[in-house]
């Protein structure tokens, strides 16, 4: 079984290489025909070139200090490393602090170990990796593996067990390569560089298996708060998207004046500060096996950067989790799990390193008093956000840090919100923000996100369409690629479709059918006959489907659990409105209104989507009658 299964990937290997080489040459001789018609190349690049968006990700030159613009790649190198090792110095933290001087506290657990590999799981990990062929520092890339024999794999498990054993790391596997991007123009400062480490193979994997068994740990603890998402199994971009809209609508259900503000950190992973994240974790109850592991792991690197093919001098890493590693993300939002506690004043939501904050005025007072209690409460929330900053040694970006404000008053607030620093920390009021890939605008609209939505599906579509091998296409060409590059556009919308109105929800769903009609040359057909004679399904439909399949898995989820929770608080606040039943010290006011969960809104839009597919069904008679009288069926 072993041998079948080792020969069918051999040739799955030689087939993909096949198919490789056949597309290659297909492409290659594509690009020749149209460069040697001139006609067809000025058409294809007219039709193209407003469609193609300016890289600038490869880097020509660095700007030194000085102003003066270095083109040499050794002299780049340099500059570069100057840069970055005083980027990633440690930085200067005053002692005695909370996190690292604080009592030795004695868990439990303080004699767990981590528990040791299996052969089956190392070959699982190595099988389940992609197989990159970018090298790293000592110049092996992951792609290597597939040639590796897996009796060799045998030495490989007694030494990652050797390393969870005796927390040991090989020092050459905290060597790191990194190549730098540039973030807007191809010549730039190294400020405005993006760079990208290119960690140890070997290490990648004792990452992978570490990784595991810490999750497990924390998981067990009850560590991460459920306001935390990303990097959780769990725990989904759309459900805390929702649970954000959610508190937004209850609240402005109340007729408070929210303010929503997005705060952004400065280089969140590259500002991970060792001493301070082993300390928390110590204080958090994790035992010392792991916490070595973790600081042998952090302490010690170094790295080198490499620019067209010159590389720079080796210099220390003394701050930051390793770029690209998959341990760094879990290890910051544990060593932040405890930011929504000494955030007290507002809801915080969390998704990686993203923090939104909702901050309401008081209840049941005139409106502006409503708002200077507001402007009091977020002076609080800045200062509270300010001192866990320096705790952390999270530096804030205040000129990225916006502010939205949100009521059912006409008006913007009449006053202005900044850090301590000064008009440096001045917040800026603005009227939409891109959260979680989502515009969130002041009265939580959609419009605008539709009207964004539609314009990116027409560029792609006219893509499509200008999409030509050999001088022509066919319909089950465009088709995948309206599959691969359109329909993804409109399934990001899903989440979100059953809180549009009656009138988005159908202006959509025809632009969807209009969309992939054009797609498939078949505008003049209607909707009706398009939809049944390619047994396309509407757009109502494919979202009724996903709907059905995302509440069965909230179901038996945790961020599940959390909705239906808001769902279960504002039954008892209708209640409470309709005087069922009396709460002490809590006073209705006429200015409150009726509220529908998400859920609920969810289920309501469910129940009016029918049954039954959206594809029409005709009788045999039917379609015999249009054979015999196309001109006089009519297509409702």
């Amino acid at each position: 079984m072993y041998d079948v299964k080792n020969e069918i990937l051999y040739l799955r290997r030689i087939a993909k290489n096949e198919l490789k080489s056949f597309f290659s040459f297909q492409l290659t001789n594509a690009l020749r025909l149209r460069n040697t018609d001139s006609t067809a190349a000025v058409s294809f690049w007219c039709r193209s070139k407003r469609f193609l968006k300016p890289s600038s990700s490869t880097l020509h030159a660095l700007v030194n200090t000085s102003g003066q613009v270095i083109k040499d790649p050794e002299k780049m190198c340099e500059v570069a490393a100057d840069f970055y090792e005083d980027f990633f110095k440690k930085s200067n933290i005053i002692r005695p602090h909370p996190y690292t001087d604080f009592p030795p506290i004695d868990f439990d657990n303080k004699d767990e170990t981590i528990p040791e590999v299996t052969l089956d799981e190392l070959l699982h990990v190595m099988q389940a990796k992609r197989k990159k062929k970018s090298l790293d520092a000592h110049g092996i890339s992951n792609f290597m593996f597939n040639f590796l024999d897996q009796r060799h794999w045998s030495l490989l498990l007694q030494l990652y067990n050797l390393s969870f054993r005796n927390s040991i790391l090989p020092t050459a596997w905290k060597d790191t390569r990194i190549i730098l991007l540039a973030k807007k123009d191809a010549i730039c400062s190294p400020s405005l560089t993006s760079p990208i480490s290119l960690l140890d193979s070997f290490q990648k994997v004792g990452e992978k298996l570490f990784l595991t068994r810490f999750r497990d740990l924390i998981t067990r603890r009850g560590l991460l708060p459920d306001n935390q998402s990303g990097f959780r199994d769990g725990f989904r971009l759309q459900t805390r998207l929702l649970l954000f809209l959610e508190d937004i609508y209850s609240l402005m259900a109340n007729s408070a004046p929210v303010s929503t503000i997005f705060v952004d950190f400065r280089t969140a992973f590259d500002r991970l500060w060792f001493s301070g994240c082993i300390g928390k974790l110590r204080k958090l109850g994790i035992p010392p096996s792991y916490l070595n592991w973790i600081e042998a792991w952090l302490l010690n690197r170094r790295c080198y950067i490499e620019i067209k093919g010159k590389k720079s001098r080796w210099f220390a890493i003394e701050k930051g989790g390793p770029q690209g590693s998959v341990l760094t993300p879990t290890l910051f939002i544990t060593f932040n799990c405890d930011m929504g506690l000494s955030l007290p004043g507002c809801v915080s939501h969390f998704f990686a390193d993203d923090l939104a904050a909702i901050v309401a005025g008081q209840l049941g007072v005139r409106f502006m008093n409503q708002c200077i209690d507001l402007e009091k409460r977020i002076k609080i929330f800045l200062d509270q956000l300010e001192y866990y900053s320096c705790l952390t040694d999270q530096p804030i970006n205040a000129v990225k840090t916006e502010a939205i404000f949100s009521a059912r008053a006409v008006g913007l607030p009449k006053f202005d919100i900044h850090f301590n620093n000064g008009d440096d920390g001045k917040i800026k009021w603005v009227q939409e923000y891109k959260y979680l890939g989502y515009f969130i605008s002041r009265k939580l609209g959609w419009g605008k996100l539709l009207n964004r939505t539609k314009i990116k599906v027409r560029q792609r579509i006219s893509l499509i369409n200008s999409f030509k091998i050999f001088g022509t296409s066919s319909p089950r060409l465009r088709k995948v690629l309206f599959s691969s590059f359109v329909l993804p556009i409109f399934t990001w919308i899903y989440p979100i479709f059953p809180l549009l109105s009656a009138n988005q929800q159908h202006d959509l769903s025809h632009f969807y059918y209009t969309s992939l009609r054009r797609v498939l040359r078949c505008l003049c057909w209607k909707e009706t006959f398009f939809s049944f004679a390619l047994d396309e399904k509407s757009l109502e439909d494919r979202c009724s489907s996903y709907w059905n399949k995302y509440l069965c898995a909230l179901a038996d989820s945790s961020d599940g659990e959390l909705l239906f929770e808001k769902a279960n608080i504002n039954t008892f606040r209708q209640s409470w409105l309709k005087k069922d039943f009396p709460i002490k010290c809590l006073r209705r006011s006429k200015r409150f209104i009726p509220h529908q969960s998400i859920i609920e809104k969810v289920l309501c839009w469910l129940t009016s989507v029918p049954s039954r597919s959206s594809v029409p069904w005709y009788e045999i008679d039917e379609i015999q009658l249009l054979e015999d009288f196309p001109e006089s069926f009519v297509f409702m």
